[in-house]
């Protein structure tokens, strides 16, 4: 498992958390949250985190696939992983009640092979 408070480098304010969660077994794969507080979306700071725990997870736990779980209503968070190469595996529908509504989500994976295949690929 991993885990990390997302702080401001300038001040050391707390603005989210990310994690990893490794399922049990020889498979190794993992599933990746993300939160960032409100009043800084938009500021570049997923994309920072999560460029640097998406490496973690291959170059240091060696997982074969990480996933991660997407409201289907945050376009921004849809246009930045499928940036960083992964691919919608799944959508569940009314998954979650979310201001006073059932939304869907949408389930994205990337595999190792398609993370190192990017990687050097931009190289």
């Amino acid at each position: 498992a991993f885990h990390a408070v997302l702080v401001l480098k300038q001040t050391g304010a707390f603005i989210g958390e990310c994690s990893i969660r490794v399922f049990p077994g020889k498979s190794r794969n993992g599933n990746f949250a993300l939160a960032i507080l409100p009043e800084y979306w938009g500021k570049g700071y997923a994309t920072e985190a999560s460029v640097y725990v998406i490496d973690h997870a291959f170059r240091w736990m060696a997982l074969h696939r990480l996933s991660i779980d997407v409201h289907a209503t945050n376009t921004s968070a849809m246009r930045l992983y499928t940036g960083l190469g992964f691919k919608k595996e799944g959508r569940r529908k009314e998954m979650w009640w979310y201001n006073g509504e059932w939304i869907d989500d949408y389930q994205l994976g990337l595999l190792d092979k398609e993370y190192w295949d990017r990687r050097s690929a931009s190289s």
